[in-house]
């Protein structure tokens, strides 16, 4: 809020979607600089049993078996035609 913030609610949330500076100077200032974006306002998921790693590769174009544990990997969730339905981290 110090910064300009326009809030809306969001899943139970007060998130902000944009600030006083604008959308492209955001942008500008993420592409030199750097950003971060709190993602903990999106669903969480455990996976769990047999067959698991199978499942998610079948889902996503991830090798899943190479992510190492304690590391995330980004990725995209697919459709049956391999179409892209949403993004997320394994």
């Amino acid at each position: 809020m110090d910064n300009g913030g326009r809030m809306v609610a969001f899943a139970g949330w007060d998130m902000p979607v944009q600030y006083t500076s604008g959308i492209r100077a955001e942008h500008i200032a993420t592409r030199q600089s750097c950003g971060l974006f709190d993602v903990s306002h999106m669903a969480q998921i455990t996976l769990e049993g047999t067959g698991v790693e199978a499942l998610l590769e079948k889902l996503t174009p991830t090798d899943v078996g190479a992510i190492t544990e304690g590391r995330v990997r980004y990725s995209l969730f697919l459709n049956a035609d391999g179409g892209i339905l949403d993004d997320l981290m394994i």
